[in-house]
Order: structure tokens, then sequence, then C-alpha cells
């Protein structure tokens, strides 16, 4: 059975595979599980430019995040995918949420979270994290 996916990251996406899709973005792990990538122009897709892997003790993905904001050095050349357009993906593969967790504010930013989850994994999107969030369905918080 596949788990969740959005543009081809799954609970399955490991370092290899980043590193095969941005072999001239900027890699960088650290000592506690993170892989971060900030994806350069040139292999930007999909409207992502950063991707950060979280990994547990026994490196397990513990959590894949997606980031759409554009890097201050390409706004003014590159627009950023709207938030609708992002959602409006997710829902034409997957339908409507499954679960929109109660809303919250902070600061100026109001989440309000929209979950779609199966068997293996949960896939959160969040327009004022301007993310989504793929995790393994056993580890997925909330």
């Amino acid at each position: 059975m596949k788990s969740l996916a959005f543009a081809g990251f799954s609970i399955d996406t490991d370092t290899g595979r980043l590193m095969e899709l941005y072999p001239s973005s900027r890699h960088w792990t650290s000592d506690h599980g993170t892989y971060l990538v900030w994806i350069s122009a040139k292999e930007a897709r999909y409207g992502i430019y950063y991707v950060q892997l979280d990994r547990d003790e026994s490196n397990r993905m513990r959590k894949l995040t997606l980031r759409f904001e554009v890097p201050m050095e390409l706004r003014e050349s590159v627009r950023g995918r709207s938030c609708s357009d992002i959602l409006a993906s997710i829902v034409a593969r997957y339908g409507p949420a499954m679960d929109e967790p109660k809303p919250w504010s902070e600061e100026a930013a109001r989440h309000e979270p929209k979950v779609w989850f199966d068997a293996m994994s949960r896939l959160t999107f969040d327009c004022a994290e301007y993310a989504v969030v793929i995790e393994p369905r056993q580890r997925a918080s909330r």
C-alpha cells in the first residue's frame, strides 16, 4: 500500500533521494537527526524551496516538512504558489480534508490546518506555516 504523498515526497523519502533530486542544492545534517535542504532556484519544483527531514534515534522518519516560501534572493523574479493552489492540488488527489483541528492564532498568523490520513501516514497542510508536513501515522501528533 502506498502512503500519502505530495509532489513525489512521502514517508518513504530518505536522504539519498533528496541528494538525487537536489544535487547542487545546499544540504545540512544536524547531530539530532534533522536533515535540511535549501533548494536552489534551478532545482526548485512544485514551488518547494526547503525540505526538512526529521529522524528518530533509530534513523526512522519522524516528519518530513516541505516549505513553499520563496527565498529572499528570488522574490523579485519568482512568485510563490498560493495557499489555495497548494490546497487544491491536495484536494484533487485525496478529496476534502479528513480532519480540521481547532484553528488557533499565533501573532498575526491564523492557523487552520487541514489533515488527510491513511493507514500508513498523515499529511497536514497549514497555510499559516506555508508548509506540507508528512508523518508516519503511528508517530503523527495530534
